[in-house]
């Protein structure tokens, strides 16, 4: 192998290695945090999206609104 392909091999090993440990504190966040069972408040429908937020956690998202188109006849 030529000292050339080693270098490039080195570096590839190098960065492997930091994706890894990225990958490895990010890993550790995610368990360390609490998993919430979310109780989403929503805004009332007013256009596509209404803006919800969980009263347990805090967090906040969209969620769409949407009608129905299929209703059903009764006979």
């Amino acid at each position: 192998m030529t000292a050339y392909a080693v270098r490039e091999i080195e570096k590839v090993v190098e960065e492997a290695e930091a994706v890894a440990a990225e990958a490895s504190v990010e890993s550790t966040n995610m368990a360390n945090s609490p998993v919430c069972a979310h109780h989403w408040i929503i805004e009332p429908a007013n256009g596509p999206v209404s803006q919800g937020q969980c009263q347990n956690c805090l967090e906040v998202r969209d969620f769409k609104n949407f009608v129905d188109s299929y209703h059903q006849d009764d006979d």
